[in-house]
């Protein structure tokens, strides 16, 4: 996915021995060996940026904490960087 692109596409292909996969995110169908069926349920990212709104409104509080947030960003960069150990205490410190 380009942020220049025109079209958004939220597509994921699995493919296996016996059977093919086909996701669109977008529109919330799964396609299996050819037969589609509407994924039923919340909107997920709807629900995640819905939540981020009401907590910078005071409406809700976060559901994780400031620390947990941090840690997640030392994993991610972490991974990004090709670290082969993370060492949160100092990264909390």
């Amino acid at each position: 996915m380009s942020w220049d692109y025109e079209v958004r596409v939220r597509r994921m292909h699995v493919t296996l021995r016996s059977r093919y996969y086909e996701v669109d995110l977008l529109n919330r169908v799964l396609a299996r060996d050819g037969a589609k069926q509407v994924i039923e349920g919340p909107d997920q990212l709807r629900q995640e940026l819905t939540h981020v709104l009401n907590v910078l409104r005071g409406v809700e509080k976060p559901i994780i904490d400031i620390t947990d947030g941090i840690r997640a960003l030392a994993v991610i960069n972490g991974i990004i960087t090709g670290s082969s150990t993370i060492d949160l205490d100092t990264i909390l410190m």
